[in-house]
């Protein structure tokens, strides 16, 4: 059994990886909400499901349209989509290996390919923070906020709420 802290890592980097933080971001502000069907199809999706090239694309133009990003933003934009694409790819790639040599691998091994993961994830944001901070510093302040509301709603995405 995958480790959920593994678990999560792997969507969040998928998901900034793509909203990744941002890789793969499906969360809005309930201005901007999701229809429920279509937001809990995307939470149901499993880690591999959230790095295929389409969810990424989806989740790149989903972030694009919650941000309002203008022409002038262009080019801090498409450095931050490039490395959100870069990300998620790079963690399909561990993804994958360890889909098609679960079944074969000791515990040891397993342990190895979540570290794996958990160092891509790592990086992915050592990569996805620069360059979010270089789209971030050109944005409003609505775009701040937006920007900030879609990241605290996906960061606290499946934490339950204190009763």
């Amino acid at each position: 059994m995958i480790p959920r802290s593994i678990i999560r890592a792997a969507r969040a980097s998928a998901a900034v990886a793509l909203l990744a933080v941002l890789a793969v971001v499906t969360s809005v502000p309930p201005a901007q909400a999701q229809q429920p069907q279509a937001k809990a199809k995307m939470e149901k999706a499993s880690p591999a499901d959230a790095s295929k090239p389409e969810q990424v694309e989806k989740r790149i133009a989903d972030l694009r349209e919650q941000l309002r990003i203008t022409p002038a933003q262009e080019p801090a934009w498409n450095d931050l989509a490039k490395v959100m694409r870069d990300n998620a790819s790079r963690m399909k790639t561990l993804l994958d290996k360890w889909s098609t040599q679960k079944d074969a691998m000791t515990a040891v091994e397993n342990l190895k390919i979540h570290l794996e993961m958990a160092d891509e994830h790592a990086q992915a944001l050592r990569q996805l923070i620069p360059a979010f901070e270089k789209l971030y510093a050109s944005m409003t302040d609505d775009q701040k906020k937006t920007a900030d509301d879609v990241f605290a709603n996906r960061m606290n995405r499946g934490k339950k709420k204190a009763r």
